[in-house]
Parts: structure tokens; sequence; C-alpha cells
């Protein structure tokens, strides 16, 4: 399902008015979007790039996870594509929130999800964290939750905000049929080896940054993923054949950041 050329021209649009709108309808998705020229290029990632969609079709009544949720695009994208399911939407920063809570009020409802939001990060532990906030955007954030400050561009726009935190299995019992997560170099806390199961999650997208700076994390969530039975993808699903073809595309590249997509083989018969 891809949007209109007329919606995608909207957010252009909006992107490049030298006047923030505070709201747009936009057709193709059924509703009024929050603030849309702030994340414009998240939008084209999600609607138009879908460099998020599934790899394999997702079952009737499915549960899918929006880790790192910002203003809600993902999830209008996955309320759009599964029919009387349930979507569990995080989102840590308490400014993109905000948004966030605005537009998923006017998302439709015709599908019969239902959206449960929370204004949490999701880590590998109970309790509380330190959060960075970028003060020069309204909706824009970095999680430094494990990283220092210090190596942020512009680590003077950042302050650090305490914000409390919870595992997903506090929130999510049963099984996971689709996890997208893009939580800003805290995936390789929330990706444990009790969740790189299929049998907990059927398929999950993630963007991975800093993977220099967490080489081993990321080689252990790569293998420890294609040993349990999961085939991996790019952002434009084009297979990653094996550990070694990752790594060798990643050093020719010269990648530090990257989106791949795991799908559990058995979903691909």
């Amino acid at each position: 399902m891809e949007l209109p050329v007329f919606s995608r021209l909207l957010f252009a649009v909006a992107r490049r008015l030298p006047f923030k709108i505070e709201k747009l309808y936009v057709p193709a998705m059924g509703q009024v979007i929050n603030r849309p020229g702030d994340s414009s290029s998240v939008f084209g990632e999600i609607f138009v790039s879908q460099i998020y969609q599934p790899i394999a079709p997702l079952p009737h009544g499915a549960t899918a996870v929006d880790l790192g949720s910002n203003v809600g695009y993902f999830t209008i994208f996955i309320n759009q594509r599964i029919k009387d399911g349930k979507i569990f939407v995080f989102e840590a920063s308490p400014k993109a929130f905000a948004h966030l809570e605005n537009n998923i009020s006017r998302i439709s409802r015709k599908n019969g999800n239902t959206i449960d939001i929370h204004n949490v990060a999701i880590c590998d532990y109970s309790g509380e964290i330190d959060f960075m906030v970028d003060n020069t955007h309204d909706s824009n954030v970095a999680a430094a939750a494990y990283r220092d400050i210090s190596t942020f561009q512009d680590a003077d726009h950042f302050v650090s905000i305490r914000i409390p935190c919870e595992t997903i299995g506090h929130y999510v019992k049963g099984r996971i049929d689709f996890l997208k997560c893009d939580i800003e170099g805290a995936e390789y806390g929330v990706l444990t080896d009790e969740l790189l199961n299929p049998a907990k999650v059927g398929q999950f997208v993630v963007e991975f940054h800093d993977i220099d700076e967490h080489r081993s994390e990321f080689d252990h969530i790569i293998e420890t993923s294609l040993n349990r039975g999961y085939a991996i993808y790019d952002k434009k699903n084009e297979p990653v054949i094996s550990f070694d073809d990752l790594h060798r595309v990643r050093k020719e590249l010269g990648l530090h950041s990257t989106i791949l997509k795991f799908c559990a083989k058995s979903l691909l018969n």
C-alpha cells in the first residue's frame, strides 16, 4: 500500500514552507497529522520508501510493537496493514509523545485494532534512565541512555532528563508478530536472547546505530538471529545471505548505522 502522489506532495510542500503548519489532513492516511513539517523525512522513509514493510504477510489479529515511535508514523502505517490486532506504542521523549498522542487520537479505527501508547523508554530493566532531549526542536529527540552526551553533534543543544524505563515483557505478554525498533542506540540492550526467538517474535525491523561502538553486541544479535532460524534482509528487501556477507557489505559501504529486517524462516514457506 503506497500513498498517492498528491499525499506525498502535501508533505513535501509542508516541509518547505517558511512557517510551520500545526496540522495537515492527508487524504490517503485518512487523518490529520500534527506538525507535519517537523518530521517529513521520517514520513518519506515510512510511507514512500516503506523501509518498515513486513517481509511476510501478517496474520489476522496480529500483535505489533512500535519502539521509538516519535510522532507515530509507523503506528499509522502498521494500523493500515493489520485487522483486529493489537499495537503497542512506546516513545520516551515527552515532547515527541505530545505529538504522538495527537496523531494517534485521530487514527483510523476501521480495521478494529487496539492501540496502547506509553511515554516510557523500553530497556532491559525496570526503573529510570537518563535521556537526552534536543531543545532546538519540538519533536527531535536523541536517546543517550547508553551514550556520552559529549559524542553528540551540537551537544550544547541537548539537556538530560530522567524518564521511566521498563521491559517489553511488562507490557506485551504473548507473541509479537511484528516489532519495529528505532531507539537511537538503545537497541543493543533491548534485543536480548529471550526476544531473539521466532516463537516470541515473528518479524522485526531494527535501525542499528553506532555499530562500530557496539561491534560485539551487533555481531551477537546477527549470529544469534541466524542460528535461531531468522532470514535477514536489508531495507530494500534484499537478502543478507550470511554473517560474513553482512560485514563485507558494511566494509565496502563504510556503514556506521543500517536498517535490517529479520523474518522467521517458517513464515516464508
